[in-house]
C-alpha cells in the first residue's frame, strides 16, 4: 500500500489519510494540525502520511475475516465494525504520542 504502483491504492491510501487527520482535528489545538502535519511543539512535529494511517492493519484484519469460512454477510458485518474500531484506535494512537512526546 504504500507504494504508489495504481490508482486504487493512492486513493485508499489518501482517503484514509484524510480521514484520520479529520478525526485527528476534533482533538487537537487550534493552530496544531497544518496540513499532513501535527506540531507538538515548534521543533517537533508528527507528519501523518501513508506509514501513519492505520490501513495496513486494516487489510491484514480484512484478509484474515475473508479466509475464515463463515457467511460473506458476518465477513462484511465484521469488515465494518474491525474498520471503524481500528480507524478509532489508530486516532488514539497518534493523540496518544501527541500528547506524552
Amino acid at each position: 500500500m504504500y507504494a504508489d504502483t495504481s490508482a486504487i491504492s493512492v486513493f485508499i491510501n489518501k482517503s484514509q489519510t484524510e480521514l484520520t487527520l479529520y478525526f485527528l482535528k476534533i482533538f487537537l489545538a487550534p493552530g496544531q494540525l497544518t496540513g499532513i502535519d501535527i506540531w507538538i511543539n515548534p521543533h517537533y512535529k508528527i507528519i501523518i502520511n501513508q506509514a501513519c494511517n492505520g490501513m495496513i492493519p486494516i487489510l491484514f484484519l480484512w484478509a484474515s475475516i475473508l479466509a475464515y469460512p463463515s457467511n460473506i454477510r458476518y465477513k462484511i458485518f465484521w469488515m465494518a465494525i474491525g474498520y471503524i474500531i481500528f480507524t478509532f484506535v489508530n486516532v488514539f494512537r497518534i493523540l496518544l504520542v501527541v500528547h506524552f512526546v
